[in-house]
């Protein structure tokens, strides 16, 4: 069962029982309220870099605004319960056949849905409607800045334990390792309050200050992602075996780029002749991958065990320039140990991009959980590198997609003078 007591939605916290606890035990709650069974986690504050919870007002609560007195009077937002984060439904039709048996369609995940239902905790009527208010607009993100598209959402996947004597560093690097998020989140129910109870501390005020809420989120992506790991600590380029390579293979008759024989395996008949074949969409850079490329070629390997052996893990690619710029780097992906990484390796990796062009003193990201490519550049800019990537046979550049536990290879083609690092982080999805 995940832990109830913190979610955040994109740059929103929407729970966070450890700050509400605290607020209340120090008077940001009703007359009529005791605290009398805390479930929250103790050092989470630590975990998210804050100073122990007391009031709203000292701990810089995202609520707050200045010169409303009412948002100081609002404590915050007590998990209760989350449904939706453990595992995940399948789709998949049976259909009886007219005989015995039937047959079985495709199997799917479909969306995820998350239901939440919290306890709004304040000392006045007046702040808990701030407070209600405060939650629709984080969820909807209707703010200054706000992204009211899909968002993250990040929860713990369970409670840490308790360690007396353990440092701050160690408290985070545990809390990392059960982090878990969902990506591609979307609002499909705001705030709806169940029930209000409790009594003001101002006088003459009887009204309600404490809410039961629920709410409803929908995971267009219904796998859980785990936290980053590192699969490949950042590596020199310049190192590595001097060669000329070809990033795109061409055909017999010269034609840019080839197509890898998926004819195997297949009875076909002499009479008959080659199989029928669609043109791919080509990839800007294309043409250039066909141009025979003085390179250095480095061949990583990813250990085995580095890979989980549930789920499936996608890496991220993050290439740095220093001060020249780099062009046609190459990457590719085999499953196993490569001891021939020539020409037959071609039609048989697993994942592969090239990059013609990296501007210097930037930043590459090939992320493998979006499929997005980016590029930061030195003026602090971050912008769409897909112009620029290219995959096999023309089509657009993909990550692999590792299992089982198994070693990968990395093998990347950079310029022969190159000065360009390579560092691999992975993240793996489960149901």
């Amino acid at each position: 069962m995940s832990y109830n007591g913190y979610l955040s939605l994109g740059s929103a916290e929407l729970i966070n029982s450890r700050r509400a606890a605290g607020h209340a035990l120090h008077g940001i709650c009703s007359r009529s309220f005791e605290l009398i069974w805390d479930d929250s986690w103790g050092q989470q504050h630590v975990w998210l870099g804050d100073e122990d919870y007391i009031t709203p007002e000292q701990t810089g609560a995202p609520w707050v605004q200045a010169g409303r007195p009412e948002s100081l009077e609002f404590g915050g937002v007590y998990g209760l319960n989350i449904d939706g984060l453990d595992t995940t439904k399948i789709d998949q039709d049976v259909t009886e056949a007219t005989g015995d048996g039937g047959s079985v369609g495709r199997r799917r995940l479909p969306t995820r849905e998350v239901k939440v239902e919290c306890l709004l905790m304040a000392a006045t009527s007046r702040g808990l409607e701030w407070g209600l208010r405060w939650l629709t607009r984080s969820l909807l993100a209707d703010g200054c800045g706000g992204d009211s598209g899909p968002r993250d959402l990040v929860f713990l996947e369970s409670c840490p334990d308790y360690r007396q004597w353990e440092r701050p560093a160690d408290v985070r690097e545990r809390a990392g390792q059960l982090t878990r998020m969902l990506t591609s989140v979307v609002v499909t129910k705001t705030p709806e309050v169940t029930n209000r109870y409790g009594v003001s501390n101002d006088r003459g005020d009887y009204a309600p200050c404490m809410a039961v809420v629920e709410f409803e989120l929908t995971a267009l992506v219904p796998r859980v992602w785990r936290s980053p790991v590192v699969l490949l600590g950042p590596r020199s380029l310049s190192a590595g075996e001097v060669m000329t390579a070809r990033f795109q293979e061409l055909d017999a008759d010269g034609t840019c780029p080839a197509n890898c024989d998926d004819d195997e395996g297949v009875l076909l008949d002499p009479k008959m002749g080659d199989l029928w074949t669609l043109p791919r969409p080509t990839a800007p850079g294309v043409e250039i991958g066909c141009m025979p490329i003085d390179s250095r070629r480095s061949v990583f390997t990813i250990r085995e065990g580095a890979i989980p052996l549930t789920g499936e893990m996608l890496p991220t690619v993050v290439v740095r320039s220093t001060g020249r710029e780099e062009r046609n780097i190459r990457i590719r992906w085999a499953r196993g140990l490569v001891v021939d990484d020539g020409a037959a390796l071609d039609c048989q990796t697993v994942g592969e991009a090239m990059a013609t062009y990296l501007p210097a003193d930037s930043v590459l990201t090939l992320d493998g959980r979006s499929g997005a490519a980016w590029a930061d550049l030195p003026d602090g800019r971050r912008v769409d590198a897909t112009p620029v990537m290219v995959g096999r046979a023309g089509g657009p550049w993909r990550p692999p997609v590792m299992t089982c536990g198994d070693p990968y290879t990395l093998v990347v083609d950079a310029g022969q003078d190159t000065t360009a690092t390579v560092e691999v982080t992975g993240v793996t999805g489960e149901v």
